[in-house]
């Protein structure tokens, strides 16, 4: 039987018509004809009322009723003909296709309730109720440090909403979504900076919605003062989400993200500016390629398997090879507040080192410390680069912003292995792991001739024979298109 709760005060003629029609054994209408009055005309126990009739119909007393059979529960229908309460419902628990309630006004009652009440009497009142679960219990002490700006609590929150929201003691996805609102609801511009990037963080990984994860991205702007590092952070953070399929984007979440991107990089480079003359091709060693990679570890790792192979083939064609290893993504500054935030995994004893043996080749190396900052990376990546002087740089994987930064002084051409798609990249040299289409000689994504393509890229590549098939045209092709930025 469907639910069906029908909130008054007298009941007109409309809605008697309503209840009549629809009192059958397919429904089960619970009817408050004074809901005002037993509500002492207060909207907070009004609202409270209607929680309590959402978690029975919810069944959320039932510990052992699973979160798969809640998410089946259709949306409790509320006919009334209170403004301002069917005005509150929806605020408070929205009106998409994933809410618990379907708000229906049914005509004009006269009778109302008290203009205003506190939103954080009723976050604890319905923390209150549902304080058996742990999961209520970590929201509680996620409420309580909303102004909080000290990472380490946020870090320890986090941690506690994961563990409840895994246990099967747990009163599932759709309440905790109502929950998370309200407390936005109570974010200021002025206050809760921490708390909103976290919050928001939360929600979109609980419903994959690209409508909350653009709201996240639009919400940075209003809510934060986001410093270029921190922007880094997040859109790293972003971009690890989609790919192991906790966020869902859409055309206008990735165009968000693009201008977050740009944003930090236009920041970077213009801070950088002085420092990243263009050093001229007469200027560059011809037999020397400097190879910035985001992520080298040990032996068994495939994107530094994948490099070690791409290393040999470029000695092998004749070039002499310079490793940076940086570490942007993978640095701790610049942390903000996210749900299922990730660090990064560095080798550190490799900080220590000069040389690395890539097979049969032995080639220069550096990697920073690992207590170094964005701009002590920045720092060292450019008196590198200007001390190497190579022909050009080879940027492999994707959303390295120091590398594109060096882009103003030697040519970058960036690369991306972890996908077929164009990677974020400010350089002006992309290359794109992918087969030409068919009848396609050029890139058909871009006419700018900058756009070079793999063809024969092997995300397997196990031998020199494997690197050479792509490097031997994919160094052809990057030469060919280097052109020299103005030194003015």
């Amino acid at each position: 039987m469907e639910p069906i709760l029908i909130l008054t005060e007298g009941i007109s003629d409309q809605i008697n018509n309503y209840i009549e029609t629809h009192d059958d054994d397919e429904h089960h209408l619970h009817i408050y004809n004074d809901f005002v009055s037993s509500s002492e005309g207060n909207l907070f126990y009004a609202l409270g009322e209607v929680f309590l009739n959402i978690l029975d119909v919810l069944k959320i007393e039932d510990h052992y009723y699973s979160n798969d059979e809640r998410a089946k529960v259709p949306p409790l229908k509320i006919i009334t003909d209170l403004p301002k309460l069917a005005e509150e419902l929806t605020l408070l628990y929205g009106d998409d296709e994933d809410s618990l309630v379907e708000v229906i006004q049914m005509g004009v009652n006269s009778t109302n309730f008290f203009p205003t009440y506190s939103r954080e009497d009723l976050i604890n009142y319905e923390l209150s109720v549902l304080i058996s679960y742990p999961m209520a219990v970590a929201l509680n002490s996620l409420w309580q440090i909303m102004d909080a700006d000290n990472l380490v609590a946020w870090t320890t929150e986090s941690e506690k909403i994961r563990k409840a929201r895994e246990s099967k003691d747990y009163f599932g996805d759709s309440l905790l979504i109502h929950l998370l609102d309200l407390m936005i609801l109570e974010i200021t511009e002025d206050t809760g900076e921490y708390a909103y990037s976290f919050i928001q963080s939360l929600k979109m990984q609980i419903s994959k919605n690209p409508i909350d994860l653009a709201d996240y991205l639009k919400g940075l702007d209003k809510y934060t003062t986001l410093s270029p590092i921190n922007g880094f952070f997040i859109w790293n953070q972003l971009k690890y989400l989609a790919s192991s399929n906790k966020i869902t984007n859409d055309d206008e979440t990735l165009k968000l993200q693009n201008n977050l991107y740009t944003n930090c990089y236009n920041a970077f480079a213009d801070a950088c500016l002085e420092f990243t003359t263009p050093i001229m091709e007469d200027e560059r060693r011809r037999d020397r390629i400097m190879v910035f990679v985001t992520q080298f570890l040990t032996d068994g790792h495939y994107p530094t398997e994948l490099i070690k192979g791409l290393v040999m083939a470029l000695n092998e064609i004749g070039y002499d090879i310079f490793i940076f290893n940086t570490t942007e993504r993978y640095t701790p500054k610049g942390y903000v507040p996210m749900y299922s935030a990730i660090g990064g995994n560095t080798v550190r004893e490799f900080q220590d080192f000069e040389k690395m043996i890539c097979g049969n080749v032995v080639c220069d190396y550096y990697q920073p410390a690992v207590t170094s900052g964005y701009l002590d990376i920045f720092n060292d990546a450019i008196n590198k680069a200007a001390k190497y002087k190579p022909l050009y740089i080879l940027s492999i994987g994707n959303g390295s912003l120091i590398s594109d930064v060096l882009d103003r002084m030697i040519p970058v051409a960036s690369m991306d292995i972890d996908t077929t798609s164009l990677p974020t990249t400010k350089s002006r040299i992309r290359v794109i792991t992918r087969p030409l289409e068919k009848g396609e000689k050029h890139p058909n994504i871009y006419t700018d001739g900058y756009t070079v393509v793999a063809p024969n890229f092997n995300y397997q590549i196990n031998t020199v024979e494997d690197a050479m098939k792509v490097m031997t045209d994919l160094d052809r092709q990057i030469v060919s298109n280097l052109k020299d930025a103005s030194k003015y």
